[in-house]
């Protein structure tokens, strides 16, 4: 530790000594949402020393002018690290930002006083100092999904993205503290109900050379991390038939992560389970959604997979799962079909399927996805609800629901099923690929 930077430190302590009997000990009472039992939640009474030993600095006359307070902010703006702090990081790299952090850290409230403790008051000035000269952040996304339970306590995804189910503990250390005006109100105790929540973990370079460098570096997180949990939200959505969405995000490890409300937990919806099965499948989708250029025709039918399962129509979601088997049936050789659609249509997906799922008959199969296409065009070019009725009854479908049950369960296998594949030996791709499916 250089000369300079060890006295700041005595500087700094000094100025907190001269705030500790200016300080009055009333610390603000918050509270928050705790969970007692599984099913049961209380609001707790949350003290917040941290928020009112900065509100009571803040509120100290003649702060900024006095001796100790002038002595300790000349030493920071002489220091090579803090006098760029202010171009990194605007108002959280000034004087007053840090030494407010330092006291927030370093205090404890009594009874009938506000103490410092020196030492770690010397320890959060350092931290902070080397958070403003690190090279790069080590930052760790986290966000809870929702109405999603785990079958196991963890599973591991690709890029290091892991979901945990968190206990009553955890659970409860995560949990919001009420805000007035700014508290999503009943929401906050929703969030409690649930218990999985995703991980991974980026390093961020810092380009010192940038205005507010430091907040540009969050804002990379932020953006890795939206792909990342979007994209494995996606592949849930795909692998399990149910649309999932994530909570709050937030950023641990860097300069002051915080959190981004991605969405609102609602309330407890039926929880799609993920068992190791289902993981598996989790992991074979993020992979084909992470890089979709590598097979755009299996990119854009994944895309339209995703929209059906977020559609509230039944006729909406048909539409779409139509349109991604349409993606990869009715493309031949790489190229797009233009005749004999339906037909193609029928026999492409009868003669996949009957190789992914064993068990089926090609004729029955055959049946079921003209069906599927025929009631696509009753629902797309309005027919009556008599001609609808016709097309589902040829493939043995009672209604539009059970249909699009079929397609979402098929497409998934199949996607499954290609991604062992490479590209060039996708039968869509290949050369020849639908007739040596069928004939071979």
């Amino acid at each position: 530790m250089s000369v300079l930077v060890s006295q700041l430190g005595d500087s700094v302590v000094e100025l907190l000594n001269y705030c500790a009997p200016l300080l009055k000990p009333s610390p603000r009472a918050t509270a928050k949402w705790v969970k007692v039992k599984k099913n049961q939640q209380q609001l707790k009474p949350v003290r917040d020393d941290s928020y009112a030993v900065a509100v009571g600095i803040a509120l100290i006359r003649d702060l900024a002018s006095s001796a100790p307070y002038r002595s300790a902010q000349h030493l920071f703006e002489q220091d090579t690290v803090f006098r760029e702090a202010v171009r990194l990081a605007g108002y959280w790299g000034q004087f007053e930002a840090v030494f407010t952090r330092v006291a927030a850290a370093s205090s404890k409230i009594g009874k009938s006083k506000i103490t410092f403790d020196a030492n770690a008051a010397s320890r959060e000035l350092q931290r902070i100092r080397a958070e403003f000269s690190a090279p790069s952040f080590n930052y760790e996304c986290r966000a809870r999904m929702f109405n999603v339970s785990l079958g196991a306590k963890q599973f591991f995804l690709p890029d290091g993205v892991h979901l945990k189910r968190l206990n009553m503990r955890e659970l409860n250390a995560r949990q919001p503290v009420v805000q007035p005006f700014l508290s999503s109100g009943w929401r906050d105790s929703q969030l409690g109900n649930h218990t999985t929540e995703a991980t991974f973990h980026t390093t961020v370079p810092i380009d010192r050379t940038k205005q507010n460098a430091l907040f540009d570096a969050g804002n990379e997180a932020t953006r890795r991390a939206t792909e990342v949990f979007s994209q494995l939200a996606d592949a849930i959505t795909v692998a399990t038939g149910s649309s999932v969405t994530f909570g709050e995000l937030e950023l641990l490890g860097g300069f002051f992560g915080g959190g981004r409300p991605l969405s609102e937990p609602g309330f407890l919806l039926p929880s799609k389970k993920i068992t190791r099965q289902v993981c598996s499948a989790v992991g074979t989708i993020y992979r084909l959604l992470k890089d979709p250029m590598q097979d755009s025709v299996l990119g854009r039918a994944l895309r339209r997979v995703v929209l059906g399962h977020r559609r509230k129509d039944q006729a909406d979601r048909l539409v779409d799962f139509v349109i991604a088997w349409e993606a990869l049936l009715l493309t031949h050789d790489g190229s797009g079909l233009n005749q004999e659609l339906s037909y193609r249509f029928s026999v492409n997906g009868s003669v996949l399927l009957s190789r992914i799922l064993r068990r089926s008959s090609r004729i029955e199969l055959y049946r079921q996805m003209r069906s599927a296409y025929a009631a696509r065009s009753c629902v797309v070019h309005g027919s009556d609800e008599a001609d609808l009725t016709r097309a589902l009854r040829t493939g043995g479908f009672p209604n539009l629901e059970a249909l699009c049950a079929f397609l979402q369960t098929s497409i998934l296998a199949t996607f499954v099923w290609l991604s062992a594949l490479s590209v060039a030996e996708r039968p869509y791709r290949k050369k020849g690929g639908w007739d040596a499916l069928l004939w071979g």
